[in-house]
């Protein structure tokens, strides 16, 4: 391998070493949201629990009831959200893998040289293709979870699904 060789390889690896840093900062804020929503869960499902033990297992009507169906509404939104979020983090993972394997056919393929060249030239781009794809994905995952957040907080404090209440609209 002579320098101009060694220099194109590296070039070569560089973008998918780029997709792979660029994916794990998207993966921590992810991860991010996913704990907030699984906290958020526990914490209703803990208050839920509460407040059932003080009614004696029967629901009183009036405040108490109400709250536990606030709280059950709000854990199947979060429910959701989770699930939305659990797959953007699968997607976006499944990115990264295929951002790796990218970089490993590029090296692969410089060894095996010339009796590969053909296979490596398909099957290199198309994992880089692959990572693009489930990088998109997980992205619309996280556009979808964003909104049903924003759209979950409004009903939570009974503005409606249009946010027309005072000092919220933007």
């Amino acid at each position: 391998m002579d320098l101009e060789q060694a220099k194109s390889l590296i070039q070569a690896t560089l973008a998918p070493v780029v997709m792979i840093s660029g994916c794990g900062l998207i993966a921590l804020v992810v991860q991010t949201r996913y704990g907030r929503i699984i906290d958020r869960i526990r914490a209703l499902s803990e208050e839920r629990r509460g407040l059932l033990e003080r009614s004696g297992g029967l629901a009183h009507q009036g405040a108490l009831d109400d709250r536990l169906r606030s709280i059950e509404a709000q854990m199947e939104k979060l429910i959701r959200r989770g699930l939305l979020v659990k797959r953007a983090l699968f997607f976006i993972t499944s990115s990264v893998f295929s951002f790796v394997l990218t970089s490993f056919l590029l090296y692969l393929a410089y060894i095996a040289g010339a009796p590969f060249d053909r296979l490596f030239a398909f099957l290199t781009p198309m994992a880089f293709l692959a990572g693009m794809a489930f990088l998109l994905i997980g992205m619309i995952a996280m556009v979808l979870e964003v909104a049903a957040s924003y759209t979950s907080t409004l009903a939570e404090v009974g503005m409606g699904a249009e946010g027309g209440g005072v000092g919220l609209r933007s």
